[in-house]
């Protein structure tokens, strides 16, 4: 059987092969996870046992980076105003969890075409504009949520997780 997680140690350098090997044969003689025999033999700090767990996918900088369809954004921003009703630029990023500078795209977007509207703000920024969405935003809010029910933060497309997540071999 094949363990991606050690080959993945043995990629970042955490680990050797031989490591591995002794970790995962204590393992199967006493039990307990794989990074538990790997610190219980020394092989491998806790702390950096931690930080190999903790890594953070990287963060889009634009559109084209998600992988995700423009139309896809359009809809899925469509689907949280229409519960939000009014709403900030920081409400969105905290829904789709895509970051400021995409969200900001998708709301100018939706302004030209006349789905949400600007009811005031704080500042001259955007990011302190109270968004309101209209009623051709509701109607097209309601057609998207009558192809997919899908409400949450954008994902991470088909093709990206397996550059993402495994190993290449």
């Amino acid at each position: 059987m094949e363990n991606i997680l050690g080959k993945r140690m043995i990629v970042e350098g955490l680990v050797t092969a031989e490591q591995l090997e002794k970790a995962l044969d204590r393992q199967k003689k006493r039990g307990g996870r794989l990074g538990e025999c790997l610190v219980a033999l020394g092989f491998i700090q806790g702390e950096n046992l931690a930080a190999f767990f903790k890594k953070i996918p990287h963060k889009p900088k634009n559109l084209e980076e998600t992988g995700l369809d423009p139309g896809f954004i359009f809809d899925l921003t469509m689907k949280h105003i229409y519960f939000m009703g009014n709403f900030t630029l920081k409400d969105l990023v905290a829904a789709v969890k895509l970051p400021a500078s995409i969200m900001d795209q998708a709301v100018q977007s939706l302004r030209k075409e006349k789905m949400c509207e600007v009811k005031g703000g704080t500042g001259y920024e955007a990011t302190t504009y109270q968004f309101s969405i209209t009623e051709l935003g509701r109607k097209r809010a309601q057609e998207a949520l009558e192809l997919c029910t899908y409400i949450g933060a954008a994902p991470v497309t088909l093709a990206d997780y397996p550059r993402r997540w495994s190993i290449s071999r």
